[in-house]
């Protein structure tokens, strides 16, 4: 853009609106990347989700992590498209995991204890610890968040929650995946209780119109479930972890249209069929080595993938 490279890619795959930075400038796309103009050169934050009805409305958390001794600050909020930013009450320490695409007043967050849900836009927000016997957010911090959706009822031209799933990870290393339908008052977990459980969890990704098919990534490969957590399947071949030219850590990963399952990765970009066994390096690549953090599409323009890496943004052509 403007002669610079692109270093990040944000925005939401129901929204033909794209956010970019280059140069440390902010730029925005309405038309899935086929022309940008810049929005200022001097952004406040350069990480935050979108909301996709309303893309002026970003949430920011301002870098806020669970990692031992990080700072922590309050939750920021733009209805401007990041021109400006004001914080949001009651916040601090809180990561906005993601908004509903049609309801943008309804933000999910989470601190280092619990998710939290605000339907005032973060006005005000409601705690969501896990009453149940099983506890699940006093052992586990939320590290992902993903929504499989359905027609909403009331307005057939746009989608509703059917299930929010979460991510979390305990202390020692292993990790949980769980939903709610009822935005947090209930949770049901579906990872397998199995020895050793599932370690070092980094990544979630669901067939947004499918409760059935469920994916997660830990340490040592990928899990996947055909129907709803009933059956488990570990998938790990290809990805060759423990050899220096292998995958290393796992680090974000996708359901495709097509089908394909795509993992970014510690070094490059595998894939695979949604119910494959093996995955695949997408090979010869400008980014073979390069850290994949975060892949991103639009459902108005699929076939293009926006990949985050260490070297910058990637584009990848496939096809469906």
């Amino acid at each position: 853009l403007d002669g610079y490279w692109v270093q990040k890619v944000i925005g939401d795959r129901f929204s033909s609106v794209i956010y970019a930075f280059a140069n440390g400038w902010l730029y925005r796309s309405s038309n899935d990347g086929a022309t940008w103009a810049l929005l200022t050169s001097m952004p406040v934050v350069d990480d935050f989700i979108m909301n996709a009805d309303e893309p002026n409305i970003l949430f920011s958390g301002n870098h806020n992590s669970c990692a031992d001794g990080a700072p922590s600050g309050p939750m920021l909020k733009s209805t401007n498209g990041g021109l400006s930013w004001f914080e949001l009450p009651d916040s601090n320490g809180l990561r906005p995991l993601i908004t509903h695409p049609f309801k943008p007043e309804i933000i999910v967050a989470a601190d280092c204890q619990w998710l939290y849900i605000s339907e005032d836009g973060g006005n005000s927000w409601r705690p969501r610890p896990d009453l149940s016997e099983g506890a699940l957010w006093h052992t586990y911090t939320i590290v992902a968040a993903a929504a499989v959706y359905t027609e909403d009822t009331e307005n057939p031209d746009d989608l509703a929650w059917l299930r929010l799933y979460v991510g979390g990870q305990a202390a020692d290393g292993s990790g949980i995946v769980a939903y709610t339908t009822d935005l947090g008052q209930s949770w049901q977990q579906i990872t397998p209780d199995v020895h050793p459980a599932p370690w070092g969890m980094s990544t979630i990704a669901l067939d947004p119109f499918n409760a059935n098919y469920n994916w997660f990534a830990d340490r040592n490969g990928v899990w996947y479930t055909p129907d709803g957590g009933m059956d488990w399947r570990f998938t790990y071949e290809g990805l060759n972890i423990d050899k220096p030219e292998g995958a290393g850590a796992l680090l974000f990963m996708v359901m495709h249209p097509t089908g394909q399952i795509y993992l970014g990765t510690e070094h490059g970009l595998y894939t695979k069929v949604f119910d494959g066994l093996h995955w695949v390096k997408v090979a010869d690549t400008a980014f073979d080595q390069a850290r994949v953090n975060n892949i991103l599409f639009t459902e108005t323009n699929a076939n293009l993938l926006y990949l985050n890496t260490s070297d910058g943004v990637q584009l990848v052509r496939i096809e469906g």
